[in-house]
């Protein structure tokens, strides 16, 4: 009886390592795909002479620091986000375009949402949530466009294969 507690200790110990190698390389992984996702955006800001930006997206992306430290790092001043928007926001994503609606109320609300931001100075608007683009038009072909406001870039663009499933015979495809 003692053995096998003994036993069961040292295998689930060995699981438990095995569990947290296998998170630590993930997170490695997901690292490498950030910062190179992150660059990628970096640069294409800075090639378009943005300085002042807007992040848009769930309440996570706009208030936690994660997504914000890395845009600044790039040298992007991030306008401070608005609690009003952020309920916007969660409406717009979690209750229509999550259940696939995307409503003229909600497309209305997001271009004044990006005036208004473009009035505060925001030279571009980052959507950090890539179902947004069915409710606005965007075409992220590396251009960054937009309108008088600036370019409205998605992340999208970026990196493809982590943002949509595509089917593995065809990458050009969607599932």
């Amino acid at each position: 009886d003692e053995q096998y507690r003994t036993t069961l200790d040292a295998s689930r110990a060995e699981a438990q390592k095995a569990v947290q190698a296998a998170k630590d390389k993930a997170a490695r992984d997901a690292e490498k795909k950030l910062a190179k996702a992150d660059s990628d955006l970096g640069d294409k800001l800075a090639a378009d002479g943005v300085k002042r930006a807007a992040l848009v997206g769930t309440r996570n992306v706009m208030l936690e620091s994660f997504y914000r430290r890395r845009l600044v790092a790039h040298g992007v001043d991030l306008l401070p986000p608005d609690m009003g928007q952020t309920d916007l926001l969660e409406r717009i994503i979690y209750d229509e375009l999550m259940l696939g609606k995307a409503s003229r109320d909600s497309e209305r609300a997001l271009r004044s949402m990006f005036t208004g931001l473009g009035r505060e100075g925001a030279q571009a608007v980052i959507l950090a949530c890539t179902e947004l683009e069915l409710v606005v038009d965007v075409v992220f072909n590396h251009t960054g466009e937009g309108d008088r406001f600036g370019p409205t870039l998605s992340l999208r663009g970026l990196d493809n294969q982590r943002y949509y499933r595509l089917r593995a015979d065809n990458p050009a495809s969607y599932v």
